[in-house]
């Protein structure tokens, strides 16, 4: 699989543009990012080291330009139906707990993982994993801000026409990133239309406002082996990013509710994890003009927004960090163990 566009753009008034966006499989070369051009496709990659002739198979693993090898599985379950999850598959000696779901009747479950078991006996206890595997490479031009004078792609192909002069303010360039793909685990979860409160244990009170019974889940491993990007705004340079779990506390810190869990018996094997939940929420934003004149409440089925809830745990590595466009680095910084829980609603006007 290989992915490429050129600008998406959200307008309201003015507008926001990502423009340069490619998703492929890792840049082997002395380069940061993807091999994958559109101009020619995916093709099969001579500097990818994975390359499955060099263990013995005709067939190109983990070769190709292309984010490949990995194994998307897409069911519908039954009541009291239990999958595992997705890093339970990283590695044959990776045990976790808990490393499974009990679904509802009707949810939805997608699971990606990195694994073929033909090759176990030559790479030992990684093999099947996306140590071996499921290499990614990522780059984005440019994430900026335009007047409302913008015309849609404009930037990519040049009209002539107003948006020649919308100001327009550079917040991010450059980005560039590759890494390997450690499991990816959505649940759509099928509890009802309902509204309400869950405590400590996860029981559901439906109260008609609050949050909703049902949640996609989403949660993965991965590790950034370099990441370099600009932020233009600031006017600073970052790069030699990594993102891994590879130093203090190395056992996995949540499962897919975002519950601590406890029992761990390995490590991580060095991916860091991060964990979402997006669902809608009732009242939790009062709108002035569609309050109840009888209750003060906002009226009956109105739900304000969307909530995203999100979690993450790794370590983070920046080894060049520039002012300017001196390029000279004023050092390192070294984050271990860091624990990320944010809460986000987002809310029309």
């Amino acid at each position: 699989m290989a992915l490429e566009v050129g600008e998406f753009m959200y307008k309201d008034a003015g507008s926001i543009v990502m423009q340069g966006m490619r998703i492929g499989g890792r840049d082997w070369t002395s380069g940061v990012g993807t091999s994958y051009d559109a101009s020619v496709g995916i093709t099969v990659d001579p500097n990818d080291p994975g390359k499955g002739n060099s263990i013995g198979f005709g067939t190109n693993y983990g070769g190709t330009t292309g984010l490949n090898n990995v194994r998307v599985e897409v069911d519908v379950a039954g009541a009291g139906e239990t999958f595992d999850l997705a890093w339970l598959d990283m590695t044959s000696a990776f045990l976790c707990n808990p490393c499974s779901y009990a679904a509802n009747d009707g949810d939805l479950i997608i699971s990606a993982t990195a694994s073929d078991s033909r090759i176990s006996a030559q790479l030992g206890p990684l093999a099947g994993t996306s140590v071996t595997l499921a290499d990614f490479g990522m780059e984005l031009d440019r994430f900026a801000l335009k007047a409302s004078s913008y015309v849609a792609g404009d930037d990519i192909v040049d009209r002539s026409g107003t948006s020649a002069t919308a100001q327009s303010t550079t917040i991010m360039s450059n980005l560039r990133m590759e890494g390997y793909f450690g499991g990816f685990d959505m649940i759509v979860e099928n509890k009802g239309n309902g509204f309400g409160e869950y405590d400590t244990a996860g029981n559901f009170t439906e109260t008609g406002i609050g949050e909703a019974a049902s949640k996609i889940k989403i949660n993965s491993f991965f590790k950034i082996e370099e990441m370099e990007y600009d932020f233009d705004i600031i006017g600073v340079r970052y790069e030699k990013i990594k993102i891994h779990n590879a130093r203090g506390n190395q056992l996995i810190g949540f499962d897919i509710h975002q519950n601590d869990a406890s029992g761990f018996v390995t490590r991580s094997e060095s991916f860091a994890q991060s964990g979402s939940q997006i669902y809608s929420v009732k009242d939790a934003v009062l709108h002035l003009n569609t309050l109840s004149n009888p209750t003060g409440n906002n009226r009956p089925g109105y739900t304000d927004g969307i909530a995203m809830n999100t979690r993450f745990f790794g370590d983070i590595d920046i080894g060049h960090l520039s002012f300017g466009d001196t390029g000279t680095s004023i050092g390192s910084q070294y984050w271990t163990d860091v624990a990320a829980t944010t809460h986000m609603v987002i809310s029309g006007h």
